[in-house]
């Protein structure tokens, strides 16, 4: 989440997010949530495209952003 998010801000033209220290995030998200913010790794498409032929839209999650639909309207 901390390479993603600053990137995606940018792409809309908002503000970097703060960050925030461990504790204060289990405060007032709760443990899980907080955790899974700075322990989430990053996942592989290797196996839908191996097996399914899949091809993403966009050859990587920053151009997605930068490129991808503003709003689901």
């Amino acid at each position: 989440m901390s390479e993603w998010l600053p990137y995606a801000a940018s792409a809309v033209g908002a503000k970097p997010p703060r960050r925030v220290p461990f504790w204060l995030g289990k405060l007032f998200a709760g443990e899980m949530p907080a955790t899974m913010m700075v322990e989430g790794r990053g996942a592989s498409n290797a196996k839908a495209e191996r097996d399914l032929g899949w091809q993403p839209l966009y050859p990587s999650w920053r151009d997605g952003f930068v490129h991808g639909p503003r709003s689901a309207a």
